[in-house]
């Protein structure tokens, strides 16, 4: 339903700030006016609903969450937008405006909620008006802009959504119980529980206060639930589940399927025992067609303040810990487990038995196939840690000039081998010496023969000395010492 300017801003304790788009894009000056009926007409201007910047239209609010977004709200047809107060007082603040706003822009008049500025001198003291949607308003939307500044952007616009569209979910819930639902008469519902058509609820079950319970839902045997949880059409609850309060399943989920666990017997696969159940702890959403199958012999938890995307499959025996993020078509295989605030993105796979310490993260389609420590961040399939797999990949994009530097090496390899076949250069001959020499750089010997033994040891070239090897000896002792060119 339609509310003005002055309540909404009340209503998120905001503080209102107006200009011309004209003054926004340094266009004109701004002149003050003080004109109480103006600021009324601004106040009683009605919005009609609340909508991102790019669906919005005329009569809308919207919100603008960054210096960036500034052009397209001021294209945009939406008068008012929300923005935080920091920007919302960068804008309209005389010592600190945005490079596209007037250099000498004037704040003005003050309205309810803070600080509202006036339309330009051009225009009259009472404005024209212009339609937007189904009403009157008291400015054109091409020339005006109002922005209310508030501490919490998207907190403060949820409540503004709600004011002007609503209360969504649990009102919309069937009001007591519908006649067309099927309740065993062992079950115990409150009397503030809201049940609705074609539910079935059967022995042994407990539905606490203010659980609202939406068409199509089967709850199995001895099932708990406690206050305040909130059900969405067609999921199903087998026997034994236990949700603590204000749980929300949304529509199509199954909590406790069996478990995916057989083994073979006579070349048969017979299912294993499935005698366990699942645990939902206080304040856990679960997404549209998640499953969650049961323990084998105890429960399958999940913990406090976990919020479950869409299409997620947890295995049976599986323990996820509390204020954990998992994103749509995560899948957990069997008995593992994971710490608190832990952030799995899309299609991360875990494998069986595996445990996941507090606060780990992994990118999408991550394939977990080893324990992670505390705090470590993962991707890849395998999933390494980030700073590896990063280095990985970055090195893999280099593979194709990677590949054309080996191939002009290679071809650069077989030129040279060519070059050098080639060539021709004469064998060695290998003429045996009778007594080792001693040569001197100079050509003088460093030692006489008569000083060395019948088995020469060593001789000096240069300024050392030189050991004949043992494969350069003969039998009778004499080196092949000298080579001779053919």
């Amino acid at each position: 339903m339609p509310e003005s300017i002055e309540v909404i801003s009340k209503l998120v304790n905001g503080r209102v700030f107006g200009r011309t788009t004209a003054g926004l894009a340094g266009d004109s000056q701004l002149s003050p006016e003080s004109s109480d009926q103006l600021l009324d007409h601004w106040k009683d201007y009605s919005l009609l609903d609340a909508m991102p910047l790019q669906d919005a239209r005329a009569g809308d609010l919207t919100l603008v969450d960054s210096l960036l977004h500034l052009d397209a709200w001021i294209a945009s047809p939406a008068v008012v937008a929300f923005a935080p107060i920091a920007i919302a007082e960068e804008l309209f603040n005389k010592s600190q405006v945005p490079p596209s706003a007037s250099k000498n822009p004037e704040p003005m008049a003050l309205a309810t909620g803070g600080v509202l500025i006036d339309p330009p001198s051009h225009k009259t003291s009472k404005p024209e008006a212009s339609v937007y949607g189904s009403g009157k308003n008291a400015f054109s939307s091409g020339h005006q802009k109002i922005i209310i500044g508030v501490d919490n952007l998207h907190q403060s616009f949820e409540t503004a959504i709600v004011a002007l569209r609503g209360e969504r979910g649990s009102k919309f819930c069937w009001h007591g119980i519908h006649p067309t639902a099927v309740i065993h008469p062992t079950a115990q519902v409150a009397a503030s529980a809201n049940i609705g058509p074609y539910v079935t609820v059967a022995a042994g079950c407990t539905i606490g206060e203010r659980t609202c319970i939406h068409s199509g839902v089967q709850i199995a045997g001895h099932c708990t639930i406690a206050e305040d949880c909130e059900i969405f059409s067609n999921a199903v609850l087998y026997q034994g589940t236990i949700l603590y309060p204000r749980v929300m399943l949304h529509a199509s989920s199954v909590l406790g399927a069996y478990g995916f666990g057989y083994r073979q017997c006579d070349n048969v696969h017979v299912r294993t025992a499935q005698l366990g159940w699942v645990e939902v702890e206080s304040d856990v959403e679960i997404g549209a067609g998640t499953t969650i199958d049961r323990g084998t012999y105890g429960p399958t938890r999940i913990g406090r303040g976990t919020k479950l995307d869409n299409q997620i499959q947890i295995g049976h025996n599986v323990h996820i810990g509390e204020h954990n993020l998992l994103c749509a078509q995560v899948g957990i295989a069997g008995s593992s487990s994971t710490g608190s605030y832990v952030v799995l993105g899309g299609q991360v796979g875990v494998r069986d038995h595996l445990r996941l310490g507090d606060r780990t993260m992994a990118a999408a389609q991550a394939g977990i196939a080893m324990d992670v420590p505390d705090g470590e961040s993962v991707l890849g399939s395998p999933a390494l840690p980030q700073r590896e797999a990063t280095q990985m990949w970055i090195h893999s994009r280099r593979l194709p000039e990677i590949r054309k530097q080996i191939k002009t090496l290679e071809s650069q390899m077989k030129s040279l081998m060519q070059q050098m076949e080639s060539l021709s250069f004469p064998e060695p001959i290998y003429v045996p010496i009778t007594e080792p020499m001693a040569l001197a750089t100079g050509g003088a010997p460093n030692d006489s023969p008569s000083d060395k033994t019948s088995k020469p040891e060593a001789s000096t070239y240069g300024s050392g000395k030189k050991t004949i090897p043992s494969n350069q000896v003969n039998d009778d002792g004499t080196g092949l010492h000298k080579r001779v060119a053919a």
